[in-house]
């Protein structure tokens, strides 16, 4: 029963998250997509769709892929609560296209019934949200990239389900003449309502907008960046992150995230560098549900 109260949390609150004064959320499907799936995005609050680059960008921002110089494979765990667990994998091509792969599982919550509500002999129901998506990202002109997506999605609760396919796209902009400076724009999860056997049920389409500034500060090779987000049925929010860069191989994360109502807002992360290896964990609390942890592996290799 525990897990199953914070399923309906998670779904309402941290799932598609939303200011105080928004609509209700939890009215759209498959609100698991929201949660961040690049561990360096979880670290800077999110704040990623001009950051979005390699095996990192099919999720924020699709026109990512396009900036791909080597081969990137990434893999990703998320602890949260209740034994909630997420994964995601992910690869991007040189050639400018990428796949990725999520989940996020409920594990086993006892079955109860009317006649039996301690569930005793009934055994556990499961609870498991997938998505599959393939995108490709190219160049434009100049440092001006567009990038398009395309996913599967699948809601499966207690043996029932509910799948749908997904549009996402996105523009990304390297300024010229203002070294470090990146713009760009995402719209996510579009596409026509899914049919459920309550009826039919819209998508969570959002779009965000974001500005990326790479610099150095006393030295150190720094990253700050902001977007602003609106997702169908809430207010506007929005995200702030920043790095630092140490020895060329420590980077330092923080960010803050105004699209949540359970928890603090504030995340922080590290994460190391070695060869074609890159390291990092990202840690996020939340005031009821306890703290999300994640931890990611990324290798990069070929020309």
């Amino acid at each position: 029963m525990k897990k199953l109260i914070v399923f309906i949390l998670l779904q309402t609150v941290v799932c598609c998250p939303r200011p105080a004064n928004a609509a209700p959320a939890g009215a759209t499907l498959f609100n698991f997509l929201s949660l961040d799936t690049n561990v360096r995005s979880a670290a800077m609050g999110g704040a990623y769709t001009a950051l979005a680059a390699g095996a990192g960008a099919l999720h924020y921002n699709p026109a990512g892929l396009a900036s791909t110089e080597r081969q990137q494979a990434a893999f990703m765990h998320n602890q949260y609560f209740q034994g909630i667990t997420q994964e995601y994998l992910s690869y991007a091509s040189p050639k400018g296209w990428g796949a990725d792969f999520t989940s996020l599982n409920f594990g086993g919550i006892s079955e109860t019934t009317l006649a039996n509500p301690s569930g005793a002999g009934l055994g556990k129901v499961g609870m498991l949200d997938t998505a599959l998506g393939l995108g490709f990202g190219g160049k434009l002109a100049g440092g001006l990239f567009v990038g398009a997506g395309v996913k599967l999605v699948r809601e499966s609760i207690a043996g029932n389900s509910v799948s749908g396919f997904m549009f996402d796209g996105g523009l990304l902009w390297n300024v010229s003449g203002a070294d470090g400076l990146a713009l760009g724009v995402a719209v996510r999860n579009l596409g026509p309502d899914v049919k459920t056997q309550g009826g039919k049920e819209p998508l969570p389409a959002g779009v965000s907008a974001g500005v990326a500034y790479a610099l150095k500060m006393r030295g150190v090779k720094s990253t700050i960046s902001m977007d602003v987000q609106q997702n169908r049925g809430e207010g506007l929010g929005g995200r702030l992150g920043y790095e630092m860069l140490l020895g060329g191989a420590v980077p330092l994360r923080v960010g803050y995230n105004t699209l949540t109502d359970d928890g603090a807002g504030v995340s922080a992360g590290i994460g190391y560098i070695q060869g074609n290896l890159g390291f990092d964990y990202a840690y996020a609390p939340f005031k009821t549900l306890g703290a999300a942890h994640r931890l990611s592996v990324t290798y990069r290799w070929g020309e």
